[in-house]
């Protein structure tokens, strides 16, 4: 039998017989979570996304969790990002592109909640024109309330499941919609040198959304594009595989990234909020 987890925010309280160290907090491997209760399923198709905190008791809610709002005063325009450390965040190239793009940028993370909490992330890091990324350093570490994600060190393998995670309304649908945090399940239609295709429902807004893989929930890409990019709503989208990026961070910066994040126990785990978890004690972590 598993055993029951209690997190009560601020303080970490884990009751765990196999666990790992990461970033100062106690984590377990994705896959080793189990929940009791069934999660909502999407079908991709058309405007087939679902809301953040409907998404169910799973690993896949706490990284919904490290997702953001990028609001970009520069350009007068919005992106989504995530976080891969407790103060990193990863967004596109073409949201932010230079210093002076991150000039008063700010970070918008939804709670399970509905509430909302603003940081400042207007510190440049780097950035690749050809792999489509950029980081910026958030004040007063966000991360440490809503986790991280896990970079894959690997390429995935066609026809894989993934989710992706956005911060976006259907507009075209409701010209008057309210941008919120949706998450749309699909699998990987194709790879190409550094770029991985998939049919997992975006929109224009939803640059710089985390491309999760569905049964590691570590993640394999960063969403950039339609496919064709001239599509407004395509069959096809696309993204920038993140094994490539995780290298290049490794070997160019100095910024910590890490193999497993924060969603097997961090944030999901609230015993009034998701009272129906367990660790797998039998599993090969």
């Amino acid at each position: 039998m598993g055993l029951m987890l209690y997190l009560r925010f601020p303080f970490l309280m884990l009751l765990l017989l196999s666990c790992q160290k990461e970033g100062g907090l106690t984590l377990v491997k994705p896959k080793c979570v189990r929940s009791s209760t069934n999660s909502v399923a999407v079908i991709v198709g058309s405007n087939d996304w679902v809301q953040f905190n409907h998404t169910g008791n799973n690993p896949q809610n706490a990284n919904e969790q490290t997702v953001a709002q990028i609001k970009i005063p520069t350009a007068l325009t919005a992106c989504t990002g995530f976080l891969i450390n407790e103060d990193t965040l990863m967004t596109n190239n073409h949201c932010i592109s230079s210093a002076s793009w991150a000039t008063n940028v700010t970070a918008t993370f939804r709670n399970v909640d509905e509430s909302e909490t603003t940081f400042v992330c207007n510190q440049f890091i780097t950035t690749s024109v050809q792999y489509d990324f950029t980081l910026i350093k958030c004040k007063d570490a966000p991360g440490k309330k809503f986790g991280w994600v896990g970079l894959s060190k690997m390429k995935p393998e066609k026809n894989s499941p993934i989710y992706l995670v956005q911060e976006n309304c259907d507009y075209e649908n409701d010209p008057h919609c309210l941008v919120d945090k949706y998450m749309s399940l699909g699998h990987i239609l194709d790879l190409q040198s550094s770029r991985i295709y998939y049919d997992a429902d975006t929109l224009g807004g939803s640059s710089g959304s985390p491309v999760f893989s569905n049964e590691n929930h570590q993640v394999v890409a960063i969403h950039n594009a339609a496919a064709p990019e001239t599509a407004t709503r395509a069959e096809m989208n696309a993204g920038v595989l993140m094994y490539l990026i995780r290298n290049i961070i490794e070997t160019t910066t100095n910024v910590s990234v890490h193999e497993w994040g924060t969603a097997g126990v961090f944030s999901i785990l609230n015993s009034d909020l998701y009272p129906n978890l367990t660790i797998d004690d039998n599993c090969d972590i």
